[in-house]
């Protein structure tokens, strides 16, 4: 979820990661609108509050969009946009590979449906990146 954030946040401002460290979801959820979208990331091992955070979000007026792995599939139930990832793999722990190309593919559309001000974000924030000296080029 973070890095879906930290990409969407390259090609639009108002993308909001929830709950930050010392908030609750109580007071992200309480705001939310017909405009906004929801994206909610809950793969195995998911918070024991995660299926009452869907619930509210069914009765909210934002849109949803739920991207789990098939053990979370019951949580996409009346919400019109879900995603099942699977994750299970040949070594001995989880595999997100096939959830980071879904969270490329999901940013890459953002950045097309945006066009050039999706772009013209894109490379001010870069040249920030050069200008702060924050991150290699490479």
């Amino acid at each position: 979820a973070l890095h879906l954030r930290q990409q969407l946040a390259q090609t639009r401002p108002g993308v909001r990661l929830a709950p930050l460290p010392g908030q609750t979801l109580a007071e992200e959820l309480v705001d939310l609108g017909a405009d906004d979208l929801v994206i909610v990331m809950g793969f195995r091992r998911r918070p024991a509050f995660f299926g009452a955070l869907m619930g509210e979000l069914r009765s909210s007026p934002a849109t949803v969009l739920a991207i789990v792995d098939p053990s979370g599939e019951e949580h996409l139930v009346g919400h019109a946009f879900g995603l099942s990832c699977p994750i299970s793999g040949t070594g001995a722990f989880d595999s997100y590979e096939g959830a980071m190309a879904l969270v490329a593919r999901i940013a890459s559309a953002v950045q097309d449906a945006l066009g050039e001000s999706g772009q013209a974000r894109a490379r001010a924030i870069a040249a920030l990146y050069r200008e702060l000296g924050e991150v290699e080029d490479g």
